[in-house]
């Protein structure tokens, strides 16, 4: 049977790829495949030229050896392999001389890939990139996994232990009195009402509170922002997620804008401003009117004791 070219794959945790290349008859993967001389033509996703590197291992499976050249030193260890986990192969406890050379990276990052290894596959020569694409989308699925049962167990920890706090619900409750003249003895006035709005709606807040309290359940007054973000959320949902009324009181949207308050206190100041205006307007006219009014008396009087100073003698 004519041989065609294969890849052994040592298969790394977290990290991708090593591998070497060699001819072999069969494409199913097993433990005896390791056995003989392999140069390293890929590790970490970067294409390698073993006449460059020197990197070779050397797999003994008889003795479950392990042999070879990092690129300087030349590498010894041992290959735990069981029978009954198939393809599940680690390489614990591999050595190296202790040669200096100029360039020791590409011997370190060996070395850690073979701490990283955990299992074998074969794979044909255009198979290769094919293999590594899935084999980092099955490396980021599990990592995915993890972190997720991760957070499980975390939360599951917090949840179950005799101390653990339990996530708070948030429920808002709102309280509300309106006024009836046919419960008071005389109809009070706008201020009088006012008054006692602010009363009621306090003694009713303050009763919610110790209920809620009698209950072990913490309470609260709504702020007036507080207040105004929750009618907010319920009329714009949408937009409420993006846009907070801290913010935009802190902008410049109010800016040409007023409350109806103010517009009644300044409707208010206006009115009072033009009847003082308009008050020392019809004074100042009273004023000059009585003034004139004087002046013509004051002219007749003069005129009246000029003629009577002029009659003549014999009419006396």
């Amino acid at each position: 049977m004519r041989k065609g070219l294969f890849y052994i794959c040592l298969l790394l945790v977290g990290v991708g790829l090593f591998a070497g290349c060699k001819s072999k008859k069969a494409v199913v993967a097993s433990f005896s495949d390791l056995d003989g001389e392999w140069g390293v033509v890929e590790m970490n996703g970067k294409t390698l030229n073993p006449e460059e590197t020197h990197q070779v291992l050397v797999f003994d499976v008889a003795r479950q050896g392990l042999s070879g050249n990092a690129g300087c030193n030349r590498l010894m260890g041992k290959i735990e392999y069981n029978d009954a986990y198939k393809n599940i192969i680690k390489f614990p406890q591999v050595a190296t001389t202790r040669m200096a050379c100029p360039d020791m990276s590409g011997e370190r990052e060996l070395l850690e890939a073979l701490n990283l290894v955990r299992g074998i596959d074969i794979v044909q020569e255009g198979e290769m990139q094919k293999r590594l694409i899935k084999l980092q989308e099955d490396i980021s699925n599990m990592e995915w996994r993890k972190d997720h049962l991760k957070d499980q167990i975390d939360f599951m920890n917090r949840m179950f232990k005799e101390d653990a706090v339990h996530p708070s619900a948030e429920e808002a409750y709102m309280v509300e009195w309106s006024y009836n003249s046919n419960d008071y003895s005389i109809e009070l006035s706008e201020e009088e009402i006012h008054k006692k709005a602010i009363q009621e709606l306090d003694n009713l807040c303050n009763n919610m509170i110790s209920t809620l309290g009698g209950s072990n359940v913490s309470a609260y007054r709504c702020k007036t922002n507080e207040l105004i973000e929750m009618f907010y959320q319920h009329t714009h949902p949408l937009s409420s997620s993006e846009f907070k009324m801290d913010d935009i009181q802190n902008s410049e949207y109010f800016d040409e804008y007023v409350t109806s308050h103010d517009y009644d206190r300044k409707m208010r100041t206006a009115m009072e401003d033009s009847m003082v205006e308009e008050g020392a307007y019809l004074a100042g006219a009273m004023a000059d009117a009585l003034a004139e009014e004087m002046e013509i008396l004051a002219e007749e009087k003069t005129e009246e004791a000029e003629e009577s100073v002029n009659e003549p003698a014999e009419d006396k």
